[in-house]
């Protein structure tokens, strides 16, 4: 099934509609969304958490999360919201301080993590097409690369089902958009029961101002989103989370 200029939200509303037809009942529907950006995609087969999935990575395109609707009047359900960048989560700079070395010290460990794995300034992006190869190509500015990093990294990236020249050319610069800078997350873990309280105070998604301070100095101050969280639970079943931060 080919689809031309079509609403990101709208192939994602028909594709988990489908999911949740008569004969394949998922119990999801349909939420809150947002607007996005029109899409040119081809699917065979496709499954709806494909679909999902490579729509959610295109550049500028949707976060999305799974909400529980339990009201009073209604049988529960559960829906499906698309949200635009940064969506998910509320501005908690102002109530909210992890802070590691000094400050309120309410974190006992700490991370930060750089990492080039997934780094890449010129892509190949492969698909076909009536038996014919078709292949895209976007390289970042090589002058920059070398001056940052000594070196240019190149990868491949194949979509076999995708037969339209130009998505597989707005592909790769999505790529590039969002892969030409190294990854940086700091990680922090929280002390057992000191406020703020995760869960309580702030979720995953929640923006939060981070203090990191050691003997070499202050190594972050400033506003991060928590990426992610990690729970332990200790010996007097203390519930201990390390997030994963992504300075703002």
């Amino acid at each position: 099934v080919k689809y031309v200029a079509q609403p990101i939200e709208t192939l994602v509303s028909r594709y988990v509609t489908a999911a949740d037809g008569d004969q394949c009942s998922a119990g999801l529907s349909m939420g809150t969304t947002g607007s996005f950006a029109l899409v040119d995609v081809t699917y065979n087969y496709k499954r709806t958490s494909d679909v999902i999935v490579e729509l959610g990575a295109m550049l500028n395109s949707f976060e999305w999360r799974i909400r529980y609707n339990d009201s009073l009047n209604s049988a529960p359900s559960m829906l499906f919201d698309l949200l635009v960048e940064n969506g998910i989560g509320s501005d908690k700079t102002a109530s909210v301080f992890l802070e590691y070395g000094g400050g309120k010290a309410n974190c006992s460990r700490y991370r930060r993590l750089r990492s080039i794995e997934t780094l890449a300034n010129w892509l190949i992006v492969t698909g076909a097409s009536s038996g014919v190869g078709l292949v895209a190509t976007t390289r970042d500015d090589p002058t920059r690369m070398a001056s940052l990093f000594g070196f240019e990294r190149q990868d491949v990236a194949g979509y076999s089902e995708i037969t339209d020249w130009a998505i597989l050319n707005q592909l790769a610069s999505a790529h590039i958009a969002a892969r030409r800078t190294v990854r940086e997350v700091v990680e922090l873990t929280s002390t057992a029961l000191a406020a703020p309280v995760y869960g309580t105070n702030y979720v995953v998604g929640d923006r939060v101002h981070v203090l990191v301070q050691n003997q070499a100095g202050v190594r972050l101050n400033g506003n991060a989103r928590i990426w992610g969280v990690a729970i332990e639970v200790d010996d007097e079943n203390n519930e201990i989370p390390t997030f994963q931060l992504m300075p703002t």
